[in-house]
C-alpha cells in the first residue's frame, strides 16, 4: 500500500513536471514567433494572443517593448505609448509577486529597461509633435 502511495506520488510529481515543460516550451514557441513575425497586424494579433495565454509570463514586457518600438517606427505613437506603458506596469507587477533576491534584482534590471523604453517613446512622440508644429505654422 505504502509503495502504491509513494509510486501515485512520484508519478504526480513527473506529470505535473512534464506539464510544466510543455508549457514552456509552447511559451517560447510562441514568443520565438512573435519575434518573426514582420506584419504589423499580425504581430499586435500574437501580443494580444501571448498575453492571454500567457498572463503571468516573463516575456510578457519585452513582447511589449519590441512592439511598442515597431509601433513607433511606423508612426503609430498613441499605441506605441500604450504597450510601452504596460511594460513598465507589468514589471511593476512582476516585482510585487517576487521574493526571491535574484528574480528582484533581474527585475530591477528590467524595470530600468522598461522605463527608459517608455521615455524613449515620450521622445519620439515630443520629437514629431515638434515637427508638425513646424510643419503647420512654418519656420519663424
Amino acid at each position: 500500500m505504502q509503495t502504491t502511495f509513494l509510486l501515485a506520488f512520484v508519478l504526480t510529481g513527473f506529470l505535473q513536471q512534464a506539464r510544466d515543460v510543455s508549457q514552456v516550451a509552447s511559451e517560447n514557441a510562441a514568443f520565438t514567433k512573435i519575434g518573426a513575425e514582420k506584419n504589423l497586424e499580425a504581430r499586435k494579433q500574437l501580443v494580444s494572443n501571448f498575453e492571454k495565454t500567457y498572463p503571468k509570463s516573463d516575456h510578457l514586457p519585452q513582447v511589449f517593448m519590441d512592439l511598442s518600438r515597431l509601433l513607433v517606427n511606423n508612426t503609430d505613437f498613441v499605441n506605441a505609448k500604450q504597450y510601452a506603458e504596460k511594460a513598465v506596469s507589468t514589471v511593476a507587477r512582476m516585482k510585487t509577486e517576487s521574493s526571491d533576491p535574484a528574480r528582484r534584482q533581474w527585475l530591477s534590471s528590467l524595470d530600468t529597461s522598461t522605463k527608459s523604453n517608455l521615455a524613449w517613446v515620450q521622445q519620439m512622440m515630443a520629437w514629431r509633435d515638434r515637427q508638425l508644429r513646424s510643419t503647420v505654422l512654418g519656420k519663424r
